[in-house]
Parts: structure tokens; C-alpha cells; sequence
């Protein structure tokens, strides 16, 4: 195979994930995708592939230029050794995914994606290490911790059954790396900690002031994560939330959460924000269906966690939002 012919190959892959990409902002799929936020590099990077496969589209490797020695016999060529079937199976790793996603573009994360991540599980990290930061480290500690706590309950048999309440902890024992989180976390170091009320303060004074709050899709994210730090702070409150419902394997059949997946960055970090309901009206409702829940609001208390809930709801089917994802909207680069 000719050089040339590569480079025509290479040309068409480049020119067919542009007009991927050109199809998921025609389509509006897209945001199915990516956030809001990312689209100026989601442009960037369109354009750069237009131009790129342009160029490698109409490039030769000007062999009528070349100068060649006729008395010259040393098996000089322009192809790129290989088999054929060996680049074909090279070019089909980037062929295959074009039409793959010019076909399949529009799937929606929906309920079986939600039973898989767990109903509050990242909550339940960030909060019992005092973690709201968008730092890396602050998630690996946290990780680690829930790594530590799983492995100490399963070697319970193994302390002393005299004892009792908490063990004494010697500071000397402590690794490092917890010694340094804690004074960065407390003593005002260069982390920075977030909490729902400190970056949403403005949407906090608007919920403490009205008696019905109704979640837009421009505030759903906020709102949830302060009903999540002090839902005692609401109880009592009107509110309205639209979103899909699915159930984990531990719920009652009148029990379900009702909420929408919330995206920062992309869909690799889409996670639920919802409330978790529990009616006799629910039996009946299936996974997966869109409903408008008005009601009052209370707590409940879940896997050793006071959630907020509503009592005396009021359902209402809908349809699908054209755009089914909810985005984080506080502006990370202000800190």
C-alpha cells in the first residue's frame, strides 16, 4: 500500500470524526455528552480536525519531486511495509467507532445506570471527610478511609470484646498523609474546602425565604446538595422535582428515588441527584418513568443517613426532557 494511499486513508478518518462531531451539535446529542462548559474545546478540537484531515486528505508524498539515481538498486520505495490486513485492522479501530456513533449516538443514562452507581454513596464519602473540594487528593483520602473502614469491619473478631466504645488512637500511628489532610482541611491550608452552603449561598437564602421551592433544571444541583447538607433547615417547605425513578434492590416496591443525573464535566462523571420517596402511589410506578412530585418536606433516615424526603406528594407523569441531564453550575476557577 502507497504512502499516498495512507495518507488519503488517514485524511478520511480525520474528515469522519469531524462530521461526527458536527452530528452530535446538530443533533443537539451532544449534551448527552459533555457539559455545557466544555463546548469552547469541543469547537476547538472540530475545527482542528476539519483542518487536519483536509490537509492529510489532499497530501501526496510527491514522488514525481523525488530525485532517484537511475543507476540506483537499492529497493528505495514510498510504501509503508506491512501487510494489508494488518493496516485494516489498524484503520478499522478508528473507522468502526465513526459509524458507531453516528448510529448509536442518542442512548440516555437511565435507571440501570443509577442501581449501578448506588444511591448516595459519593455523598456519603464527601461528607464524612469533610471533603466538598474538587481536589484529587481530598478523593483518593476519601477513598482510602472507606477502604480502611470496609477491611476493619471484617477483622472485628479479632479485638478484644471487653472493650468498649471507640479505640484510643495513638497520633504517632497515624500515616502522614491523614496528618497532612487534617491540618490542610482545618488549619487553612491551600485546599479548598466546599460545602453546598458556601457555594451556593444566594440559592440558600432563596429557599430559606420562600415556601415553595421548584427545582429548574438551572438550580437542580444546588438545591439538592443543600437539602443533602441541612435538610432539617427545609423541613416543612413546599417543594416540586421533576426527574426519572428507579429503585435499588433493598427497596420496598412503595419506595423510589426520583432525581436526574447531574453532569461537571462529562457523562464519565454523571452523578444522581434525587430524592428518595416512599408512598403507596409508587407501587405501581415502573423504573425509568418521568415524573413532576409536589410535596412537603421531611426527613428519613437511609442506610444510617438523614435524607431529605417529601410526605403528602402529589404525581404527575411527563414526558422526557429534550435534554434529561442536569449540569453543576458553580464556576470552579473563582476559588
Amino acid at each position: 500500500m502507497s504512502k499516498t494511499t495512507h495518507l488519503f486513508i488517514r485524511g478520511v478518518i480525520l474528515l469522519g470524526f469531524t462530521m461526527l462531531l458536527f452530528n452530535l451539535i446538530w443533533t443537539g446529542d451532544i449534551n448527552r455528552f459533555i457539559a455545557p462548559r466544555m463546548m469552547p474545546y469541543f469547537y476547538f478540537a472540530l475545527v482542528v480536525m476539519g483542518v487536519l484531515g483536509t490537509i492529510q486528505l489532499f497530501r501526496n508524498d510527491h514522488d514525481e519531486d523525488h530525485d532517484h539515481h537511475e543507476a540506483c538498486h537499492c529497493a528505495h520505495d514510498h510504501d509503508y511495509q506491512g501487510s494489508k490486513k494488518k493496516f485494516a485492522f489498524i484503520y478499522a479501530l478508528f473507522i468502526i467507532p465513526i459509524f458507531t456513533g453516528l448510529l448509536f449516538s442518542g442512548h440516555v443514562l437511565g435507571s440501570s445506570q443509577a442501581q449501578t452507581m448506588g444511591f448516595k454513596h459519593e455523598l456519603r464519602l464527601a461528607t464524612e471527610t469533610g471533603i466538598y473540594a474538587n481536589n484529587e487528593e481530598s478523593q483518593q483520602v476519601a477513598q482510602q478511609i472507606e477502604q480502611d473502614r470496609e477491611e476493619s469491619a471484617t477483622g472485628d473478631e479479632n479485638n478484644d470484646p471487653s472493650s468498649s466504645g471507640p479505640p484510643e488512637i495513638d497520633e504517632d500511628e497515624v500515616p502522614e498523609e491523614y496528618r497532612e489532610h487534617d491540618e490542610e482541611r482545618y488549619d487553612g491550608g491551600d485546599m479548598e474546602i466546599l460545602t453546598p452552603e458556601s457555594m451556593y449561598p444566594e440559592l440558600k437564602d432563596e429557599m430559606l425565604a420562600t415556601d415553595h421551592i421548584v427545582m429548574t433544571e438551572d438550580n437542580y444541583v444546588g438545591v439538592i446538595s443543600l437539602l443533602e447538607e441541612n435538610p432539617d433547615a427545609y423541613v416543612g417547605k413546599e417543594l416540586t422535582i421533576e426527574g426519572f425513578t428507579f429503585r435499588e434492590d433493598d427497596f420496598n416496591n412503595d419506595q423510589l428515588v426520583v432525581g436526574r443525573f447531574g453532569i461537571t464535566c462529562c457523562t464519565a462523571d454523571a452523578g444522581i441527584f434525587g430524592l428518595l420517596l416512599e408512598d403507596s402511589q409508587l407501587q405501581e410506578i415502573r423504573d425509568d418513568t418521568w415524573l413532576r412530585v409536589t410535596g412537603t418536606i421531611e426527613t428519613v433516615e437511609y442506610n444510617n443517613w438523614q435524607l431529605a424526603t417529601l410526605e403528602d406528594i402529589g404525581i404527575e407523569r411527563i414526558e422526557q426532557p429534550d435534554d434529561p441531564y442536569v449540569y453543576e453550575q458553580f464556576d470552579y476557577s473563582e476559588l
